[in-house]
C-alpha cells in the first residue's frame, strides 16, 4: 500500500491516509457490474475514507467501450501492486491473452494473484460469481463450460472466499461488504498497533524477544502472551481438571481477532461475552480484543443479557462517536444493535469533519441498506431525530415499503411535534 501524509479530521489516526488498491477482474459480459463497482468505490471514498483513514483505488477498470482494453502486460502491472483481488464471472471465460499456458486474461490474472498470495500473503482474494439460468446450463458453449469447471473447482476446494449473486443490486451489496470488510479490518489493525505502541512501556519494548509479535501482527502483545500461557496450561489439563471456561472463551475471542479475509466467520457468542466480562479483572485485553467484545455485544444486543457499556467505555467510545460509526460499518446485526443501543441512551451523533450527522443518516437509508437497519434507524430518529433528518425519512416513507412505512410515519410525526413544541416555547 502507498502512504500519503495529509492533515484531516475524523476517527482515523491523525495525519495518515493509506491507499488500498482493489483489482477488479472479469471478462466482458459484466460491464454493468463493473460500473456499479466503480460507483461503490467512489461512494466509499466520499463517505468513509476520512473516517477510516483509507482511500480505495479501483484498478483493472477502464472507461472505454466494452471489448476495448489495455494490453495484458500493462494490466499485470496494476495487478501486481493490488491489495485485494476481486474476480467476477458469469457466462464468458474471456479471450486468450497471448501468454502460455493461460486460456484467458481472467485466468492469468487469477493464477498470477494466487501465486503472489502464496509467496507474499497478498493480495486477499475474493470471487463473486453470477448465477446462471437453466437455459444456459442446458446448452453451455465453450466459454461457459470453462466457467462451470472453474466454479466447481473453487467451491470443492473451499480455499477462497467465493459467493454468488443474482443481479446487479445483489452484486452491489456483496461487493460493498467485501471492500468495506477488508478496509475496516486494516483500519482496526492500524489503530490497535498505534495504540499499543503508545501504551507499551519503553523497557518492555527494548527487552521484547524476537518471538514477540510486532506492531502489525494480528495478535496483540497481551493476546500472544495469554496464548503461550494457555498452551502451557492445556498440556497439563485432564478430564478431572479441565481448562477454565473463561480461558476457552478468550481463545475463541482471539480466533475471531486473527481471522483473515476469506476465513472470517465469527463464532464468539453471548455466553462467551458474558464469561469474559465476568473475568474482566483477570485478563489484560488488547484494544483489538476490546473491539471484538464490543462487536459481540452489539451483535447480541437483542438478547438483553450481554455486556456492552463496559466495552464502549473501555474504548473511550462515549467520546469518539464509536456507536454511530458502528451503525454504518459493521455487519447487519451489529449495525442494528448499535442503533438500538443509541436509542436506549439517546446517544447523539457527534459532528466530525467530513463525517457527521448527514453522512451517517444517509447511509442508514442507502439503497443497499436492509430493512432491519432502516427500521432500527427510524426508531432511533423517532426519539432522537432532528428536522434536518426529515428529508431522508420522507424518502423512506415514499418508498411505501410495508416493513418501514409505519416507522417512517411515526418518526415524521414525532420529529414534527418536537420541533413545533420547541418553536412555541421560543415564541
Amino acid at each position: 500500500m502507498n502512504n500519503k501524509r495529509i492533515q484531516r479530521g475524523g476517527l482515523a489516526m491523525a495525519g495518515t491516509r493509506r491507499f488500498v488498491k482493489v483489482f477488479l477482474a472479469s471478462p466482458g459480459d459484466l460491464t454493468e457490474e463493473r460500473r456499479a463497482a466503480k460507483a461503490i468505490v467512489d461512494d466509499f471514498n466520499g463517505q468513509l475514507a476520512d473516517a477510516l483513514g483509507y482511500q480505495v483505488e479501483l484498478v483493472g477498470w477502464e472507461d472505454t467501450l466494452p471489448g476495448v482494453g489495455r494490453p495484458q502486460a500493462i494490466i499485470n502491472r496494476d495487478l501486481d501492486g493490488c491489495d485485494l483481488f476481486v474476480g467476477m464471472l458469469w457466462k464468458r471465460w474471456g479471450t486468450p491473452p497471448g501468454t502460455e499456458p493461460y486460456t484467458s486474461g481472467f485466468e492469468e490474472e487469477f493464477k498470477r494473484s494466487m501465486t503472489r498470495n502464496a509467496k507474499e500473503g497478498r493480495p486477499a482474494i475474493s470471487l463473486l460469481l453470477k448465477d446462471l439460468d437453466a437455459a444456459s446450463l442446458a446448452d453451455p458453449g465453450d466459454h461457459l463450460k470453462k466457467v462451470i469447471a472453474f466454479k466447481e473447482q473453487v467451491f470443492s476446494e473451499k480455499k477462497l472466499l467465493a459467493g454468488t449473486f443474482a443481479d446487479v443490486r445483489d452484486f452491489e451489496s456483496k461487493f460493498r461488504k467485501c471492500v468495506q470488510g477488508y478496509v475496516i479490518a486494516l483500519s482496526n489493525q492500524e489503530r490497535t498497533s498505534e495504540s499499543e505502541k503508545d501504551q507499551a512501556p519503553l523497557a518492555e519494548t527494548q527487552t521484547m524477544s524476537s518471538t514477540e509479535p510486532g506492531p502489525t501482527t494480528p495478535l496483540s502483545v497481551e493476546g500472544a502472551r495469554f496464548l503461550r500461557n494457555f498452551l502451557a496450561t492445556a498440556e497439563k489439563a485432564t478430564d478431572e481438571q479441565p481448562l477454565a471456561a473463561d480461558d476457552v472463551a478468550r481463545v475463541r475471542l482471539l480466533s475471531v481477532i486473527v481471522a483473515v479475509h476469506g476465513n472470517d466467520q465469527q463464532s464468539l457468542g453471548a455466553h462467551d461475552g458474558n464469561l469474559l466480562f465476568k473475568a474482566r479483572t483477570k485478563f489484560e485485553f488488547g484494544r483489538r480484543e476490546l473491539s471484538g467484545l464490543l462487536d459481540d455485544g452489539l451483535a447480541n444486543f437483542k438478547q438483553e443479557n450481554v455486556p456492552l457499556w463496559h466495552w464502549v467505555a473501555a474504548l473511550d467510545g462515549f467520546k469518539n462517536n464509536i456507536l454511530p460509526v458502528c451503525t454504518v460499518v459493521d455487519t447487519t446485526s451489529q449495525r442494528v444493535g448499535a442503533l438500538k443501543a443509541m436509542r436506549l441512551i439517546s446517544e447523539p451523533i457527534v459532528e466530525k469533519e467530513h463525517f457527521g450527522r448527514k453522512e451517517i443518516v444517509s447511509m442508514w437509508f442507502a439503497e443497499n441498506s436492509e430493512n432491519a437497519i432502516r427500521v432500527a434507524a427510524l426508531e432511533y430518529l423517532s426519539d432522537c431525530g432532528q428536522p434536518s433528518d426529515l428529508s431522508f425519512i420522507n424518502e423512506e416513507f415514499a418508498r411505501n415499503d410495508t416493513q418501514t412505512v409505519g416507522a417512517a410515519a411515526d418518526a415524521i410525526i414525532r420529529i414534527t411535534l418536537r420541533d413545533d413544541t420547541c418553536c412555541s416555547q421560543v415564541r
